[in-house]
């Protein structure tokens, strides 16, 4: 039995005990220093190539730090593959034991949180306490999600939505490209969500931080169980990933402007193959209750905030609450309107169940918010896994979004509860009630760290800055209008509700 997720504590580089081992790390890291490193695909063969990738200190730009192969199109072709050949004993095996390795890997980062942060100081030219802080942050994403990936995968037993389940769907061989900013803290975020849904990956690490990635990719090969190694490394540069992407099922990019710039316009596509899949690594999450039911709107409004970010770095994960009357009629609503829209819309955007929602519900959320565009400022917020059902009550947040789950309620009170005992955070939205359910809604709902939004109604104090985030200034320079948003979302994004 997991016990509950604690964050870990930063190491004080002042005490005496820690800036010796600290010392001791970039000793050993110095002792290293110019050392060659073969590439290490899935078969483990160690490749040496006559192009080389160098990592450097930027105290000293003259001396390499580590000298790496730079790969060619043809070798991370030959890598899809093999990583392709080793995905399905890993796919194959229950979320509960894909977890340990998180489990594992974080507490082999926190046995070798000072040889990490050396690297951090010696590549990245960060302080001790700066890489000491982004370890420890490291470790958090890694042991959260390994835990998260266990508590998404048990029914909750406690409460009527013990109904609910989260299932993941690995899409197969991911092309990995890291943050150079954070290189740690977005590469084992990125791997985290990536592996715990049963994909296999090839990292390519940015040029400013191909040893540390080196050295954490490594981290993951020894503590894996499966028969074949689940990631491999390889510093390519990005004209090498676009010539041979198409191989892959997906590639998990961070917003970099060069990669924003190349991969943009491809994630714009929804019939592209691989997915192009946009990393941010903050997590923000939507509390919707629909009490009337009127669903072309409240579907198209939902799905339509899970694409929105407005800069401000939220994963949009949208949980949308309904009576338990209504949940047979939402549900297939909402299973019709995505198997029409994700392959085949019909030219008359109508459904058996209604108009559908790129039609008539998003252009009127659009015109809720003339002033924020209903734009992603650069990517898809999507995660390299496809999700089935509705989230249980005991996690807040998926473990990527954007993402739409249906909760079932009895009333408005129930959603209350539900709120104030299960979110960590949020933004809750009322629809479709009257002024005395809002004004009870307002006073019974007293978690700190939701903010309530209605019209005509002023948002609660919070321990958070206040605003609500659909009314703040957008990106808008990437013109691409909200309805061929949404049917680009709901193309690419499979999600299946099934009544218990």
């Amino acid at each position: 039995m997991l016990g509950s997720f604690r964050h870990e504590p930063v190491s004080d580089p002042t005490l005496s005990d820690t800036g010796a081992a600290l010392r001791q790390a970039l000793g050993l890291l110095e002792e290293r220093r110019g050392r060659e490193y073969p590439i290490l695909l899935h078969d483990n063969e160690p490749i040496l190539l006559a192009e080389k990738a160098l990592a450097h200190d930027p105290t000293r730009p003259g001396e390499p730090l580590a000298i790496f192969q730079q790969c060619t199109a043809e070798l991370l072709e030959r890598a899809i593959g093999l990583g392709r050949a080793a995905m399905l004993p890993w796919a194959t095996l229950p979320p509960e034991r894909r977890s340990r390795l998180l489990l594992r890997l974080a507490g082999e980062m926190r046995t070798q949180r000072f040889v990490l942060a050396a690297l951090l100081i010696t590549e990245q030219g960060l302080t001790w306490q700066h890489a000491l802080a982004e370890v420890a942050a490291a470790i958090d994403l890694v042991d959260f999600h390994g835990r998260a990936a266990v508590a998404s995968s048990t029914r909750a037993a406690d409460s009527h939505l013990d109904e609910s389940e989260l299932r993941h769907h690995p899409l197969g061989v991911v092309l990995l490209l890291p943050s150079w900013r954070d290189p740690l803290a977005s590469l084992a975020h990125m791997l985290a969500l990536t592996l715990v849904a049963g994909n296999t990956v090839c990292v390519i690490p940015a040029p400013e931080g191909r040893a540390l990635t080196a050295e954490f990719v490594s981290m993951v090969r020894r503590l894996s169980s499966n028969p074949d190694p689940l990631v491999s490394c390889l510093s390519a540069d990005l004209g090498t990933v676009g010539e041979v992407c198409s191989s892959a099922e997906a590639i998990f990019f961070t917003g970099e402007r060069d990669r924003a710039t190349r991969f943009h316009g491809l994630a714009l596509d929804p019939l592209a193959r691989p997915r192009y899949l946009y990393h941010h690594p903050t997590v923000g999450t939507q509390l919707l209750l629909e009490l009337r039911g009127d669903l072309s709107v409240t579907i198209g409004n939902a799905v339509g905030q899970a694409l929105h970010n407005n800069g401000t770095g939220l994963d949009q994960t949208v949980h949308l609450f309904t009576p338990r009357r209504l949940l047979g009629e939402v549900e297939a609503w909402v299973a019709e309107t995505l198997r029409r829209l994700r392959l085949n819309p019909p030219a008359s955007g109508e459904s058996d169940l209604g108009p559908l929602p790129g039609r008539e519900a998003f252009e009127n959320f659009a015109a809720q918010f003339p002033k924020a565009p209903l734009q992603p400022p650069s990517g898809w917020f999507l995660a390299p896994q496809l999700v089935t059902g509705s989230l249980p009550s005991s996690v807040s947040t998926g473990l990527a979004g954007p993402a739409l789950f249906l909760h079932p309620v009895e009333d408005h009170r129930d959603y209350a509860d539900l709120v104030n005992t299960r979110f960590r955070d949020g933004l809750a939205i009322i629809r479709g009630a009257d002024d005395e359910v809002c004004r009870d809604l307002a006073a019974t709902l007293t978690n700190p760290r939701v903010v309530l939004h209605q019209p005509g109604l002023e948002l609660r104090s919070s321990d958070r800055p206040q605003r609500d985030y659909l009314l703040t200034s957008a990106n808008s320079n990437l013109g691409h209008d909200g309805p061929t948003a949404l049917s680009h979302f709901l193309r690419r994004t499979r999600l299946e509700t099934t009544s218990r």
